[in-house]
């Protein structure tokens, strides 16, 4: 459930450019950085997850990856320039590093060896109809309602996971 909370922000993450354009005129050579800046924060933070999810768990690193996703969301939706979504864009990749190492540990760890790529596997078949149907939701609720209360709509539901993962998931042993 965790994880279905959160399928609305990557999607959203491709909008950032177009809202970007739209709301701030901002070029395409200026949306090409935003991908600079999500590509470079998550090459500089994967490398630092491993260890942190050693030290601290890695149920408490994806929490740290939930409420850097929140300050992303929270960055475009106050923005008062395009240099905020520079910030988004970070977040974003922190977001992404943090989900995709402390995830994949966290994952292994509970999981019985034996069954440790059914384990990895199923999350991503069962999320598979609502990450394909994302993209078409996020679009139409942009298009009926604007970017501010769609952003709105999916710091709540960042938050919901974020709250459903430190209150649920535990490390394991």
């Amino acid at each position: 459930i965790s994880r279905l909370c959160i399928l609305c922000h990557p999607v959203l993450v491709v909008f950032y450019g177009i809202y970007a354009k739209e709301s701030f005129g901002a070029s395409d050579r200026q949306i090409a950085h935003l991908v600079v800046v999500f590509a470079l924060t998550q090459g500089l933070v994967r490398p630092l997850v491993g260890p942190w999810g050693e030290r601290w768990g890695h149920a408490k690193v994806m929490a740290g990856g939930y409420a850097a996703l929140l300050a992303g969301i929270a960055a475009v939706y106050f923005a008062a320039s395009f240099n905020a979504f520079y910030v988004a864009a970070a977040m974003a990749g922190a977001f992404f590093s943090v989900f995709i190492v402390s995830h994949v540990n966290w994952l292994m760890a509970a999981s019985p060896s034996e069954d440790t790529t059914l384990y990895l596997s199923v999350p991503a078949v069962v999320l598979l109809p609502f990450a394909v149907t994302a993209p078409l939701l996020v679009g139409w609720l942009i298009e009926r309602f604007s970017y501010r209360p769609v952003l709105a709509g999916c710091a709540a539901l960042v938050l919901l996971g974020a709250l459903i993962l430190a209150g649920k998931v535990k490390d394991a042993p």
